[in-house]
């Protein structure tokens, strides 16, 4: 079955993801947008996508590319009912606004990730949006602010056993 098939290799990408091996993640990855796309599965293909958006920024360090095809996934993710797909590719587009001195928009992705992420019971995606609207408003010279935000992005990783987000937010209040 062809959204089987996707699945797997939107899972194998994941895996390949983790192991840091980003050729074979985009491989899989391009193959499950593909397939997803053939079969009509809109939402499923933008959430690979997205994912391949982020093996792309890191693989190269080629931010515009990376958020050129995340913003393209949000604008399709945003037009269905808001779920975890939606809340984590916002704050990941956050991020990486941030990143690219994009204070405003951060700030505005970011705050949709939370607005998702709190009504649906997300703790990582909580605590990621809250990281970076943390470093968002030390940006903004509101470094008080930023320590609170990122001292309570910790509190909900260590929580709820998020070492992602912990470790993060560990390294962003040391910074």
């Amino acid at each position: 079955e062809p959204a089987s098939r996707a699945a797997f290799l939107e899972r194998a990408g994941a895996v390949a993801q983790q192991a840091r091996r980003a050729e074979q993640a985009e491989t899989y990855y391009l193959e499950a947008i593909a397939t997803f796309e053939s079969i009509g599965l809109t939402h499923a293909a933008a959430r690979v996508s997205a994912a391949l958006g982020d093996v792309r920024f890191f693989q190269s360090g080629s931010i515009n590319e990376a958020v050129a095809r995340m913003e393209e996934a949000y604008e399709v993710l945003r037009t269905e009912e808001a779920d975890a797909d939606l809340a984590t590719l916002a704050a990941e587009l956050g991020r990486l606004h941030y990143f690219k001195g994009e204070i405003e928009l951060a700030a505005e992705r970011v705050d949709a990730a939370l607005a998702i992420a709190e009504g649906l019971g997300l703790p990582e995606v909580t605590s990621q949006a809250l990281n970076t609207k943390g470093i968002v408003a030390s940006a903004r010279a509101r470094p008080e602010e930023g320590i609170a935000l990122l001292s309570h992005a910790l509190t909900v990783a260590l929580a709820n056993g998020r070492a992602a987000g912990a470790l993060r937010a560990f390294y962003d209040l040391a910074e």
